[in-house]
């Protein structure tokens, strides 16, 4: 639809004729009547769980299974309805004769990727409330740990997750034009990556840059945030949390927007955090911090950085020395220069890094102390 006939459409008063003008000339548009906004839905296993154990709610709703019958036949959910994807030309256009648009509508497969696929085709034909079940019955079945009335509930092969490697390809291909859309399809951008991930890929196999590069160009962060609190909560996921996490800071740091990096950075430190802060991350951000004349920021990594073991490179060391100099502390840019070089020394000892740290210690109090004179 032209842009500007759709804005029309969407602003116009029901029955009231007016007029708008596009690059096809001028138009008069009438909207006749109107339907409630659809809605889909992520809905996580517990929360599912608990409804599917109220009797009512089968009564209330549809429960769709869109895997292939030989998937079902290893392990399925009882009062799901199958309408295996590759028959979707068979069942497909009489979907509103077999199902009510009007009811809740819960879609399921193995691991969340092609439900939500159908759940956005049913979207699109008018069903008004529409959920996506996260992470498909393997996360379902895998939450049985935690609630154990879920092994009675289903049965799972011991097998891991995976994608084939054709779902990876349409996913890579797919991604990119989802998160460069004129229209806000981030949302479901981030539903199909996080539900990719949750299948734990290898690392290499998805192409997370344009992803991490649109969630920064968020004015926010509760879209970066709620990924990162995704894959903390899965388990399964957790190699991806890390360098999520990584490029998540990185592209801050890029896009000079250092206080979200250091949201970032600070979640990855919590205590019980499955995140491991990787000296590429301390790396960019003390450069990052020392670029944007943030030095005292950058003194407080790099002394979690060394408190890590980790030394800086001599590239960075002469930045972190160079903006001392341009803070006219030339003093502590000289010491702490001479005491990164000692930590260099070949065999030196723990008590180099001990000095180093409690070097740092002392920079940055004092640092703080200036500021509140």
């Amino acid at each position: 639809m032209v842009p500007e006939f759709e804005e029309a459409a969407f602003t116009a008063p029901l029955n009231k004729v007016v007029r708008c003008k596009t690059q096809f000339g001028w138009h008069l548009l009438q909207v006749l009547s109107e339907r409630e906004e659809c809605v889909l839905r992520e809905i996580q296993p517990k929360d599912f769980h608990v409804k599917f154990q109220d009797p009512t709610f089968l009564e209330e709703v549809q429960l769709i299974d869109v895997r292939e019958p030989d998937e079902v036949a290893k392990a399925s959910l009882p009062s799901f309805e199958v309408f295996p994807l590759r028959q979707f030309g068979t069942w497909g256009p009489e979907i509103t004769t077999k199902l009510d648009p009007q009811k809740d509508t819960y879609v399921m497969c193995h691991h969340g990727m092609r439900s939500l696929q159908v759940a956005k085709w049913l979207q699109s034909q008018g069903f008004q409330r529409v959920f996506n079940l996260a992470g498909g019955i393997h996360a379902y079945a895998t939450t049985r740990s935690t609630v154990p009335a879920l092994a009675a509930t289903v049965t799972f092969p011991d097998e891991k997750p995976t994608l084939t490697d054709e779902e990876i390809t349409k996913i890579n291909l797919l991604i990119p034009r989802l998160c460069l859309s004129n229209t806000n399809h981030l949302p479901t951008a981030i539903q199909l990556m996080t539900t990719a991930l949750l299948t734990n890929p290898p690392l290499q196999s998805l192409s997370l840059s344009i992803f991490i590069h649109s969630l920064t160009s968020e004015p926010d962060m509760a879209k970066p945030m709620s990924v990162l609190t995704v894959l903390r909560h899965n388990p399964s996921a957790h190699a991806h949390l890390s360098p999520t996490a990584s490029m998540l800071v990185s592209s801050y740091m890029r896009r000079k927007r250092p206080k979200e990096a250091l949201k970032v950075y600070h979640w990855m430190l919590r205590p019980g955090s499955a995140c491991k802060v990787g000296k590429d991350v301390y790396g960019v951000l003390v450069y990052g911090f020392c670029n944007l004349g943030l030095v005292l920021d950058s003194l407080k990594v790099l002394r979690d950085m060394v408190d890590e073991g980790l030394l800086p490179g001599n590239g960075l060391r002469r930045i972190v020395k160079r903006s001392l100099l341009w803070e006219a502390r030339v003093c502590e840019a000289v010491e702490l220069d001479t005491a990164l070089s000692a930590c260099y020394t070949e065999g030196a000892a723990g008590e180099f890094y001990t000095k180093l740290l409690n070097l740092l210690d002392s920079l940055i109090g004092n640092w703080r102390e200036q500021e509140k004179e």
